[in-house]
């Protein structure tokens, strides 16, 4: 097979055989495309966190506790993508570059217990939470585990509401 050199005539046709680079198409359309991304789901965390502020909780009391003792899969189901506010003693608060989570139990017994996810922009509230300190706060459910002397129940995007 002859290759041709760029400019060579074949059968009194001029070709231009540069290399097609698909390969920058490419690029430059997952570039664009993860921009889009980026600024359509790039929203501070501060402002997710002020509307974690102002919405309304779905469950106030801790009825997830029961409802799962009775049926973790309809548990799972009634709590999926709800907001729940939760009074936690706090056991420990660990702060990291990804915000903080605090830790404590939420009832009269040891055995019912929280963990709480907050972000970055949420951490500056928890200045003054100590262990020991009653809080309450409000969060996303993100999953409910049993342990052999304990339910905790995990939120994340956590607030302090008092």
């Amino acid at each position: 097979m002859r290759r041709f050199r760029l400019g060579e005539s074949t059968h009194g046709k001029e070709v231009d055989m540069k290399p097609r680079s698909w390969w920058s198409w490419i690029t430059i359309l997952a570039t664009v495309s993860l921009l889009l991304i980026v600024i359509g789901c790039g929203g501070s965390s501060s402002d997710s966190v002020k509307n974690m502020e102002l919405m309304e909780p779905d469950y106030v009391d801790p009825a997830w506790y029961e409802a799962y003792k009775n049926d973790r899969r309809a548990a799972y189901d009634q709590f999926d993508d709800t907001i729940l506010q939760i009074g936690v003693r706090v056991t420990t608060i660990e702060k990291n570059v990804g915000g903080a989570e605090v830790t404590g139990t939420t009832g009269a017994q040891d055995w019912y217990r929280a963990s709480c996810k907050f972000p970055v922009a949420a951490r500056t509230s928890l200045e003054d939470v100590r262990a020991g300190s009653y809080i309450e706060v409000k969060g996303l459910f993100d999953h409910m585990q049993e342990t052999s002397n304990s339910y905790q129940i995990y939120l994340r995007k956590c607030v302090v509401v008092r």
